[in-house]
């Protein structure tokens, strides 16, 4: 068995960068893609996820950021902003 953790089909994916929305399928091992394809990947994995009209984000939010105490020295929070942008 290949040690590709999970194949997620027919997501829409949005890159965070662009306006561009893709439909894709793509593949993980230890939270890491490892590829995205136009056509079915038909790698042996344990894991594999129909999301067809569900939305895959490719970690361009990091939404454990903690802003409480650090808004006190950047109000705009420009600093999650940077962040989330590389």
């Amino acid at each position: 068995m290949s040690k590709l953790d999970i194949i997620i089909r027919n997501g829409t994916i949005i890159d965070g960068m662009t306006s561009k929305t893709l439909h894709r399928q793509y593949r993980s091992k230890n939270g890491k893609i490892t590829k995205i394809s136009k056509s079915e990947i038909k790698d042996d994995v344990k894991i594999v996820m129909g999301i067809a009209n569900l939305i895959v984000l490719l970690d361009f939010l990091n939404v454990r950021i903690r802003t409480d105490e650090i808004l006190l020295i950047y109000p705009t929070a420009d600093n999650n902003i940077a962040h989330c942008a590389s």
